[in-house]
């Protein structure tokens, strides 16, 4: 496989999407193939609010200190790989407003079904996203709002074949406002 991108320069890589799309699974393989640092939102706020209700409020927060993190990261020479939703445009604005404008910005959106969403998450031993019902998986798949300039990804696909995407995508050009803008 061809690849342009030096995977030693550091960049930020947001995986996004509904719940139960493979988005952490792919994050933890990325974090170390980069290298680099999986910035999972949900296991943020379990970090800063351990008895949090995931109520808006928190979740800003935690969104808010994985995009300030962003540079932190990027000044130890390495990748920033943060992985959460990211459908609202409040929270892909602050990650535009923390990636210089110099450093690579790839968003890829992953796809899935709402009957591979909720087998997934019926078979789910441990995660973070503790306020996640059946009724709202569904939902959050159905509604997610794909489209807007970033890489879509089939979530169902297999491991191998998503890393060869992922990779694959490392090079895209995102622009930025444009998948700001898509946003609910």
């Amino acid at each position: 496989m061809k690849q342009n991108y030096n995977l030693d320069k550091p960049m930020v890589m947001v995986l996004a999407g509904p719940p139960c799309s493979g988005k952490s699974t792919a994050g933890a393989w990325l974090a170390t193939t980069l290298p680099g640092i999986h910035l999972h939102v949900d296991a943020i706020l379990t970090a800063i609010i351990p008895r949090s209700d995931r109520c808006l409020r928190d979740r800003r927060l935690a969104y808010e200190v994985a995009a300030r993190s962003i540079q932190l990261v990027l000044d130890r020479g390495l990748s920033a790989v943060l992985d959460c939703t990211y459908s609202r445009k409040e929270y892909r604005q602050q990650v535009v407003d923390h990636v210089p404008s110099d450093v690579p910005l790839v968003v890829i959106e992953f796809l899935v079904s709402v009957d591979v969403a909720l087998e997934r998450f019926r078979n789910r031993k441990v995660h973070h996203a503790i306020d996640l019902t059946p009724a709202i998986v569904a939902e959050k798949v159905a509604a997610y709002p794909y489209g807007a300039g970033a890489v879509t990804m089939n979530g169902e696909t297999s491991g191998d074949e998503i890393r060869t995407r992922i990779l694959r995508s490392l090079d895209g050009n995102l622009d930025r406002g444009k998948w700001v803008n898509g946003g609910v």
